[in-house]
C-alpha cells in the first residue's frame, strides 16, 4: 500500500501485477507457471477472490490505471494453459487450464 501511495504522490501511474504466487524463481519448471497451483492448496477460486479484493482495495486510487492479471503463463507438468475451449471450470481437473475463461471472470 505504501509503495502505491508513494508512487501516486509522485504522479506515477501504477499497474498492479500478479508476477508470482510463490517467493521463488519463476522460470520453468516452477510452481509459478500457472495462476493457481494444481498440486497444492492455492486454487483458481482463491486467485479470483484475491483479484476481487485487490480491485476493491484500489478502486478509489486514480493513479492505479490497470491490472496485469498474471505474468508469463506457461505449462506446469501435465497442466497446459489454453486460450480457448469451453467455459467449464472442470477443464482444470483434466489438465486444461483455460486462461481466456478465467481472465474474463477476473
Amino acid at each position: 500500500d505504501e509503495v502505491i501511495r508513494s508512487l501516486g504522490r509522485s504522479h506515477v501511474a501504477v499497474i498492479v501485477n500478479n508476477h508470482t504466487t510463490f517467493g521463488e524463481f519463476c522460470g520453468p519448471p516452477s510452481r509459478n507457471s500457472l495462476w493457481f497451483d494444481p498440486y497444492g492448496s492455492f486454487t483458481e477460486e482463491q486467485w479470483l477472490q484475491d483479484w476481487s479484493m485487490i480491485a476493491r482495495r484500489y478502486l478509489r486510487c486514480p493513479h492505479v490505471v490497470g491490472f496485469d492479471l498474471r505474468n508469463e503463463i506457461r505449462p506446469r507438468k501435465s497442466h497446459w494453459p489454453t486460450w480457448r475451449g469451453s467455459d467449464s471450470s472442470s477443464e482444470a481437473l483434466q489438465g486444461k487450464c483455460n486462461w481466456a475463461r478465467v481472465a474474463r471472470l477476473a
